[in-house]
């Protein structure tokens, strides 16, 4: 049964596809508001199909948003299953990344994923690893502040040689309300990591209003168990992951420990780093 107030609609009005390395993805929407937010901030590093091309091409995953009789609200479809009947618009993109989120977490292949920010200074990786919440997001920013290069606020994506591969998708700043908006690393400003990169630091650290950045040495069985304490894999969904995770800890140094504001934690990481990393 459709949910309450969600219009099908046999050729919506606008959509547009997105086609990266391992899947694809088409959005489409009877708003063109919320198409153009999408297609703004969607996976924004990848190409493009719109029109015809975008109604024509196969794509893993479909996703259509459709506005119900409520105003800033809107029905959300994933494959032809109804997902959200009357989602608001201000969480409407969070759903969608998480949808999509999901969809690239699946199909990863040999590389494996974990919950960390990610940003590259002198070609070489730090990794910020945490659960969400845990202020990943406001760090990353001060480092991109500060002149590095955004590779991500979400995951770390391990190959397994160790090397960090980007997932650039827009930053997640939450509001005094608690809402999270997507911000464009553009928008920082601060350039987008293309390329692989070898890991020089990895990082567990909790924010404590008002201390100072407080590290601890990690042994590298120490850094590997906090990785797997924060990657959304299972060992039984996936074995394999210990190899990359174990690659990735072999070729940095890592910490944990505490920090306070950004500026003066990001200005300290990035001195942190081996000289000519």
């Amino acid at each position: 049964m459709d949910a309450p107030g969600f219009p099908r609609l046999s050729s919506p009005p606008g959509a547009f596809c997105v086609d990266a390395s391992h899947f694809s993805v088409r959005v489409a929407s009877d708003c063109r508001q919320v198409l153009a937010a999408m297609e703004r901030y969607l996976l924004p590093w990848l190409p493009r199909m719109d029109g015809a091309d975008a109604a024509a091409a196969d794509a893993d995953v479909e996703i259509r948003i459709m506005q119900t009789s409520r105003p800033a609200r809107y029905a959300v479809e994933l494959n032809g299953r109804s997902i959200a009947s009357s989602e608001a618009e201000p969480s409407l993109f969070a759903l969608i990344q998480q949808i999509v989120d999901d969809a690239f977490l699946g199909r990863l292949g040999p590389r494996v994923a974990v919950h960390a920010g990610v940003v590259v200074a002198s070609g070489a990786a730090i990794i910020l690893s945490g659960p969400s919440g845990c202020g990943k997001t406001s760090l990353v920013r001060e480092l991109l502040r500060q002149g590095a290069e955004y590779a991500s606020d979400e995951f770390a994506v391990i190959d397994p040689q160790g090397r960090i591969h980007p997932y650039p998708r827009p930053l997640m700043i939450r509001g005094e309300s608690g809402e999270q908006r997507p911000v464009l690393a553009g928008e920082i400003p601060a350039a987008i990591r293309r390329e692989p990169a070898i890991p020089a630091l990895i990082l567990f650290l909790e924010h404590v209003t008002g201390s100072r950045l407080e590290l601890r040495p990690l042994s590298q069985s120490g850094a590997l168990l906090r990785l797997l304490q924060n990657t959304p894999h299972s060992m039984a969904d996936k074995p394999e992951m210990l190899a990359p995770l174990t690659a990735a800890v072999s070729r940095a140094a890592s910490f944990e420990g505490i920090r306070g504001e950004g500026t003066e934690a990001a200005d300290r990481i990035l001195r942190l780093l081996p000289v000519g990393a």
